[in-house]
């Protein structure tokens, strides 16, 4: 028998909506006109559209910032 410090970690393969008291809150990308996720949000769509529409970082479905350059 495992303890929980033991046991393995979750990872998600699929996010989808998450309802908190009847409110959808989907996850969003968030593309970034300046690096480390600072600076005006250029737009919500993917890495290689962020990329594309000039943007410097991007921040994932888990809020984890990536720089684009």
């Amino acid at each position: 028998m495992q303890t929980p410090n033991q046991s393995r970690p979750v990872t998600r393969k699929n996010i989808g909506v998450i309802k908190i008291n009847d409110a959808k809150i989907e996850p969003q990308q968030d593309c970034w006109s300046a690096k480390y996720c600072k600076g005006k949000i250029l737009n919500h769509k993917d890495l290689h559209n962020c990329k594309n529409s000039g943007g410097k970082s991007w921040t994932d479905n888990f809020g984890k910032c990536a720089s684009i350059i």
